[in-house]
């Protein structure tokens, strides 16, 4: 029950981790309204009584939107980054010699989570080339990729993947 919209939702409850926010994992909840919402705060609640207050910036009818309300405690987030580098291509031309680069970072989230979270979305900011791919639902929106995966028995894991190209040419 979301008291200042006033309205029942289907509790579609999410353990969602923001790197950028100090590796702290938040619940959220998901909202799709079929109207225009005004800005203002929200307070969460369950069938146990309030859970949280949640900032709200408005939105349009039909947008979808998470509004995190609460720490979830007893989680945590392991990070690990891998990176690679292959030649794409080698090319002599003209006494120019080309070589094509190409590095993929794989950044890999691994999480143990709250029962209650039936889903785990991490918002990735991508910081070394352009995204490539995920498992998962994908989500882009202000720059970052968002990436959802079921919570199973407490644990989920996703797997973000960039690509970056470079050329480097020398003359012969």
């Amino acid at each position: 029950n979301l008291m200042y919209l006033d309205m029942e939702i289907e509790p579609e409850i999410r353990a969602l981790y923001r790197p950028s926010d100090l590796g702290k994992v938040l619940l959220a909840v998901a909202i799709q309204p079929d109207q225009p919402l005004a800005p203002g705060l929200v307070s969460v609640q369950s069938d146990d009584g309030f859970v949280g207050d949640a900032p709200f910036t408005g939105m349009m009818a039909g947008q979808s939107r998470l509004l995190p309300y609460a720490a979830a405690t007893g989680s945590g987030v392991d990070t690990i980054w891998q990176l690679a580098e292959r030649v794409d291509s080698v090319v002599l031309n003209e006494g120019t010699l080309s070589v094509d680069m190409v590095r993929i970072q794989t950044t890999d989230y691994t999480a143990e989570l709250p029962d209650e979270a039936g889903l785990f979305s991490v918002d990735h900011w991508p910081d070394f080339g352009l995204f490539d791919n995920a498992r998962g639902t994908v989500e882009t929106a202000d720059g970052y990729v968002r990436v959802t995966v079921p919570v199973t028995d407490g644990a989920a894991a996703v797997t973000v993947v960039e690509r970056d190209t470079l050329r480097r040419q020398m003359q012969l």
